[in-house]
């Protein structure tokens, strides 16, 4: 299902796809932010090109869009392409796991530094606030799976019924059937 590109936003040259990789700025699990600060995990236009949910077209304009308006990636796609907001919070939990796998693996490693490095309160406020978005974006998921769930059990219920009615008059009328004969 093709959708209409803006070609208002004219996306710049790439020789090759976007990178795939970008380091993560915020403290978790005891890590300290320098250490967080090299954590790989895939970009957010990667998942969503990698779960077929845009096209690499539709990411390029996206991240023009993104550039020229300073948007979040996912709103842009969400607002432009249809992108369903579970689907965006999907791919947010996906690249939230990716993050703490990688630093999971990072303090196993022992590569938590004693050091400060100038300029890391900035960093880590930045970072923190990074955190607590992904964190409330999560919990919003959370919340309207939740829902979600509930309504299609209640609307199992409902169809239960229906289904019952519809015997109920099936067999009403299979028996007045003979009696118009």
């Amino acid at each position: 299902m093709a959708r209409p590109l803006d070609t208002s936003l004219q996306p710049a040259p790439r020789a090759a796809r976007p990178v795939l990789l970008k380091s993560f700025g915020a403290a978790a699990d005891g890590m300290r932010v320098d250490d967080a600060r090299n954590v790989p995990y895939r970009r957010m236009g990667t998942i969503l090109v990698d779960r077929h949910l845009i096209t690499d077209d539709e990411l390029a304009f996206a991240l023009v869009g993104q550039e020229n308006t300073g948007r979040r990636l996912g709103e842009i796609c969400v607002e432009q392409y249809g992108l369903d907001r579970l689907a965006l919070a999907d791919a947010i939990g996906e690249q939230w796991e990716e993050m703490q796998r990688a630093l999971s693996a990072s303090a196993r490693r022992g590569a938590v530094d004693e050091t400060e490095a100038p300029g890391d309160s900035e960093v880590s406020s930045a970072a923190q606030s990074e955190v607590d978005e992904l964190r409330v974006l999560l919990d919003e998921a959370e919340a309207a799976r939740a829902d979600l769930a509930s309504k299609t059990d209640e609307l199992g219920r409902r169809l239960a019924v229906l289904e019952t009615l519809v015997i109920g008059v099936s067999d009403a009328l299979a028996e007045l059937r003979p009696l118009n004969r």
